[in-house]
């Protein structure tokens, strides 16, 4: 969440929310002048998400779909976020996922996403072959053809010893 460099007063979407792990921390960056998109594929995670935000200061709206096919005008978002979804994989389309991210966000606006996919130089030592065959996730592999043309200022910082990461970028 650091790395999304948040203002008090951004729109900010958060695509995969999930349970709202994350968005309960970005909510807590943004003042009253600030809006929290948050998205997610299952509405019952988003229930859940909406008990965690009931209190915030923070306008927050909750829509179900999925990132795939973002329900956003182009160029709405200062940032968008996405933790555990987009870039895993996880879409049988991760490139249109991540140009959705782009589409949606203004130009300047920071893109970060990221989750679990174990370094390619740690998948063949005893510490790879135990998390991926606990966990398929860190089989994940990033593709970086999958990285839009608007991407600038690209950074990939591996987490987790190594067993996720996060990519960021400014449109």
């Amino acid at each position: 969440i650091d790395k999304v460099n948040l203002n008090s007063n951004a729109t900010v979407l958060e695509v995969n929310a999930g349970t709202g792990r994350d968005s309960v921390l970005i909510a807590k960056r943004l003042s009253k002048d600030g809006k929290l998109h948050v998205q997610d594929l299952s509405w019952e995670m988003l229930e859940i998400c909406k008990s965690k935000l009931a209190d915030s200061q923070v306008p927050v709206e909750i829509h179900q779909g999925n990132a795939c096919k973002l329900p956003y005008a182009n160029k709405t978002f200062d940032s968008v976020y996405s933790f555990g979804g987009v870039g895993m994989n996880t879409y049988a389309e991760n490139k249109i996922a991540i140009a959705e991210l782009v589409r949606v966000a203004k130009v300047g606006g920071k893109i970060v996403f990221g989750g679990l996919s174990l370094a390619p130089w740690l998948h063949e030592t005893a510490f790879g072959k135990i998390l991926i065959y606990h966990n398929p996730h860190y089989a994940n592999t990033i593709s970086f053809g999958d990285i839009p043309i608007d991407a600038r200022n690209l950074n990939i910082t591996w987490i987790l010893s190594g067993a996720g990461f996060v990519v960021d970028f400014i449109v």
